[in-house]
């Protein structure tokens, strides 16, 4: 097993022995918790990593068809006023031009937390969420 270089903010510590990383509540949710990893062995399976255990994830192939944008900036967490005091979002502006900037709310950012050039993307029904770069432009062609 190779360890990948990962960018999270605010991780507590790094346990390398049992292949976890402990990480600050706003990383993975209210209450905290353990971060787990996906990882790749040398021959490209892909691993769960959890308290020591391993094992063997079926893989897919995707073949949906999505509404992306590519991000250029991720602001800082702000309050959102009109949704409630307790409600905070993130102002995206996109490098794709004609595309207004949006502001993101902050649970988007629980699941993933994305860089300039990874992708704010839209499903079918209406799910949205991010991809890391390499992800996305591995599993998707850009149509039009």
């Amino acid at each position: 097993m190779t360890w990948i270089e990962l960018d999270v903010e605010r991780a507590l510590y790094v346990d390398r022995g049992r292949m976890v990383i402990v990480c600050d509540r706003d990383i993975v949710g209210r209450g905290g918790g353990t971060l787990l990893l996906k990882l790749a062995n040398q021959r490209g399976k892909v691993e769960e990593m959890s308290e020591g255990a391993s094992v063997a994830m079926p893989r897919y192939r995707s073949h949906k068809t999505v509404a992306a944008l590519e991000i250029d900036s991720i602001g800082v967490r702000e309050a959102d006023l009109t949704a409630g005091p307790s409600d905070y979002t993130r102002r995206l502006t996109f490098r794709d031009a004609g595309f207004a900037p949006i502001n993101a709310p902050e649970e988007m950012f629980g699941r993933y937390i994305p860089a300039p050039g990874d992708f704010y993307v839209v499903y079918a029904d209406g799910y949205k969420s991010f991809s890391p770069r390499k992800a996305f432009l591995e599993g998707y062609t850009r149509e039009s």
